[in-house]
Formats: C-alpha cells, structure tokens, sequence
C-alpha cells in the first residue's frame, strides 16, 4: 500500500496510517489511523476516511457521525475542566481574607454550544460597582492559553465578544459590548496550577483544535 504524500508543513514525508483494518457487516466498519500531530479534522484524516469509504463501498456519513460524536465529547471535556477550576476558584476566594472582597458569583457556567464557549459572571470594578459580564469566543479562534496573574485564553484579533450589563438590571443604562482578543477564565487564586494548561491543550487536541501553553506567571 503507498504511503500518502508528504505534508508541505513537513521536512520529511509522514505515512498517513501504519495499519488500516475494514469489515463489512451492514453499516459498519472500522478503520485505525494513526497521523502526525494531527487532529480528526485535518487533511490527512478525512482523506483516509475518504479512502476508507471507496474500499468498502459504503456512505461516509458513519464516519463523519462517529468523528461528531467524539469531537462533541471532547467539548464536554473541555467544558468540565474549566467548570471545575470555576468551582475551586470561588471556594479559594471566600476562605482567603485577601481575596474574599473579590467575590465571584457565576450566572451562568461555561458552557459550549454550536462550537461557542461562553460564560457569565458577575463580579466588582475598580469603583467597587457589581456587574454582570458575559464572554463568547469561537473554539477555533482560541490560540494560546497563558497566566499573567490570571489565566487567560489567547485569541485571534477582536474574537472574544463580551458583554456587560451594569448593576441597575432596570434597562436605565444600556448594555456595553466590546470585542477583545482575551478571554479572561476568571481563574487567579490557585498558584503553581501550570499543570491546568496542559490539561487544557490535551483536551483542546482531542476535540482537533491546536492551541498553545505559552508563558505562566503566577
């Protein structure tokens, strides 16, 4: 079997799998890939499953399904993950007497839906005034996760959409959006947490979307 041509990213051709299996048994079949720092949406993937689906004559459709599910899975990981720093952030905040003033209510948690991460909190300004603000950003338009103090999703220019809605919930004063290339996670009183964005770039890899961990300051 030829090996696949080689990637233009690449000094060196890469095989696109070292073993492919298939069987027929009405709808199903199965097939092992193996691709070089690839995730299941790349070129080289959707080619194999291409291939896949002229040797065994049968829809591409189950294979684009089962690669939905399991990138919708990943989703559901990643949004575990950051729900569960939220947690430990606001339970770190009220036992620490430096860091209770800077109490965090979460409205609404993260969340993913039709490939937008979101959340919504409500927290003070430097005037000591409450307001609720809510973030949205694009999965694949997230670069980089990073810690200046806090830790802070990297993103493509003015990709992160936030919202904020002041204390008066009365409609007195209207609703401010502005566009940022920071995702803020709301995450800053754990210290010595690096091990989060590894979390964060794994999960990240699995669901087929790259980003980095670049620099981690507490």
């Amino acid at each position: 079997m030829k090996n696949a041509p080689d990637n233009p990213s690449r000094s060196q051709a890469v095989p696109i799998w070292e073993y492919l299996q298939y069987q027929k048994q009405g709808v199903f079949y199965q097939g092992i890939f193996r691709t070089m720092g690839a995730g299941p949406e790349t070129g080289y993937n959707l080619l194999a499953k291409t291939i896949l689906m002229k040797l065994t004559g049968y829809s591409l459709l189950p294979v684009l399904l089962l690669t939905a599910i399991t990138s919708f899975s990943q989703q559901t990981e990643i949004v575990k993950i950051l729900n569960k720093e939220l947690d430990k952030e606001t339970r770190l905040r009220l036992k620490d007497p430096e860091l209770s003033a800077d109490t965090l209510w979460v409205i609404t948690p993260y969340r993913i839906d039709s490939n937008v991460l979101s959340v919504t909190v409500r927290i003070k300004d430097y005037d000591n005034k409450y307001y609720t603000e809510k973030q949205e950003i694009v999965l694949n338009k997230i670069k980089a996760v990073v810690k200046d103090i806090n830790v802070i999703f990297e993103t493509e220019p003015d990709a992160v959409r936030i919202t904020q809605l002041p204390q008066d919930a009365a409609g007195k004063e209207p609703a401010e959006i502005r566009y940022s290339n920071l995702f803020f996670l709301h995450l800053y009183a754990e210290k010595q947490n690096e091990a989060l964005a590894n979390k964060l770039v794994k999960a990240f890899g699995k669901a087929g979307l790259k980003i980095e961990k670049r620099f981690w300051y507490d």
